[in-house]
């Protein structure tokens, strides 16, 4: 489950189902929020400020039926995503299992290789230079 690949021009979320022997879906199912206003002086979530970032996993008689996110900036609403995922329900209940094992948070800085996650022309020189914090972080 990638919570969130980002930069300041592109954020993701990506649900990735695990068959239990490490084999993943590679490309998994999510929604991308540059499409959505998000980024340097982005209409909804400006990128040079700090904005807070939200999911709720949807459940159904115990099994995983959606996930939703929303990004807030100021207190006011931003993006919301009533559901990352547009393979459906039977793709989010394959991760059920591995959800209810348990899941460990980590961050990871990745470097120049993402320009998939913010449309950067790959024939271009793209800038990916800057830097992140992660502050107030909460799971409850």
């Amino acid at each position: 489950m990638d919570l969130i690949e980002a930069n300041s021009v592109g954020a993701a979320t990506t649900a990735h189902y695990c068959n239990g022997t490490a084999s993943c879906d590679k490309w998994g199912c999510g929604t991308n929020y540059r499409t959505q206003g998000y980024g340097p002086n982005g209409a909804n979530i400006d990128t040079n400020h700090p904005f807070n970032l939200t999911y709720t996993f949807h459940e159904l008689n115990g099994v995983l039926s959606g996930i939703s996110s929303s990004l807030t900036q100021d207190g006011k609403p931003g993006i919301s995503t009533p559901e990352i995922c547009s393979l459906g329900q039977e793709y989010l209940q394959r991760m059920s299992a591995s959800l209810k094992q348990g899941m460990v948070l980590v961050y990871t800085l990745w470097g120049t290789t993402m320009t998939w996650l913010d449309g950067c022309d790959p024939s271009k020189t793209c800038d990916t230079s800057g830097t992140v914090t992660f502050s107030d972080i909460s799971i409850f």
